[in-house]
């Protein structure tokens, strides 16, 4: 009787541990949110020795590096709307001491996909990012902004002999830091960019003075 009890009371502690670890499985797409963006943002302004701690990396999930450092390139993607995004993590250039100042997800397939359905992929995390971050104070009359005033969505290419979709949007997400998105479409070339990263020039007082002022 004693072995019963206490194999239910094993059993129900694994059903209420299930819905905890579905969460932080679940944290592991998408674009960030909750404790993960927390996490994330909280290593912002530390050295390349305190990421590796902090992110449990290794050197050899370090698949590339820039010339100079100020770009790691880890092994593992992140699904974003279904695609696999490659995960960078961003340092100010070489000084004493380096320090993170954003992480950089990207797509570019290759061989090219077709373009509406890059297109369609480019919408669909720009609606995420609304939803979870509000709307994007990006400056309302950018020519690069992906929404017109009413809210929809530009597909057309620029000027005939450009010939490229290029869009950018910006969400503010904390205090301190933003949500870039920058997306780029041709015959010859396809990426989209989402950069998770410190205010700093990106001109969000700015941006934000114009949208009060609307």
């Amino acid at each position: 009787m004693k072995n019963i009890l206490i194999s239910l009371l094993l059993y129900g502690a694994v059903l209420l541990c299930l819905p905890g670890c579905k969460q932080e499985a679940k944290e592991k797409t998408g674009l960030l949110t909750g404790g993960e963006l927390a996490f994330y943002l909280d290593q912002i302004g530390k050295t390349p020795d305190e990421i590796l701690e902090a992110l449990s990396l290794t050197e050899e999930q370090i698949v590339e590096k820039s010339d100079q450092k100020t770009g790691w390139l880890v092994s593992e993607t992140r699904e974003i709307e279904g695609e696999p995004f490659t995960q960078k993590l961003l340092f100010e250039t070489p000084n004493h001491p380096q320090i993170l100042y954003g992480y950089q997800y990207t797509f570019a397939p290759n061989p090219l996909y077709d373009e509406e359905k890059m297109k369609e992929l480019t919408i669909a995390i720009a609606l995420k990012a609304t939803e979870l971050y509000g709307d994007p104070i990006t400056y309302p009359n950018g020519s690069n902004r992906l929404f017109y005033e009413d809210g929809t969505p530009k597909r057309e290419k620029k000027i005939a002999f450009i010939k490229v979709w290029d869009i950018r949007e910006v969400w503010e997400i904390s205090e301190n830091e933003a949500l870039v998105l920058k997306a780029s479409l041709s015959d010859e070339w396809q990426y989209i960019w989402l950069d998770y990263r410190i205010k700093d020039g990106l001109h969000l007082e700015y941006l934000e003075h114009m949208k009060n002022t609307e």
